[in-house]
């Protein structure tokens, strides 16, 4: 099964909803399932899980960003969804991003 992750920023360091999906994604690939990371940014920390990652840029607009990342998702056709915030294209959605911007992500 192929599992979708979107989330702004894909990073265990900066706490929150992208630690929450970190450890989600090691959850999943420890059940064995394909885990897919759509992310406006992805931190090279990701590298030490076996994800597939699909990073999206940083749209000016979130409105722009959701647009961006359901495009992604629909192309791959993944089995379930789980967005973290980002947009509007899933399963599973978990509203917690924050109003401030778009989120550095080192």
């Amino acid at each position: 099964m192929k599992i979708g992750l979107v989330i702004d920023c894909f990073d265990p360091k900066r706490g929150g909803a992208e630690r929450v999906a970190w450890q989600h994604a090691q959850g999943l690939i420890k059940r064995g399932y394909e885990v897919h990371v759509i992310a406006g940014r992805i931190a090279p920390v990701a590298e030490q899980l076996p994800v597939v990652p699909h990073a999206i840029g940083m749209p000016a607009t979130r409105v722009r960003r959701a647009k961006v990342a359901e495009q992604v998702l629909r192309a791959l056709r993944l089995d379930m969804v789980h967005d973290y915030g980002l947009g509007w294209y899933g399963d599973v959605l978990r509203p917690s991003v924050s109003t401030r911007g778009p989120p550095e992500c080192d």
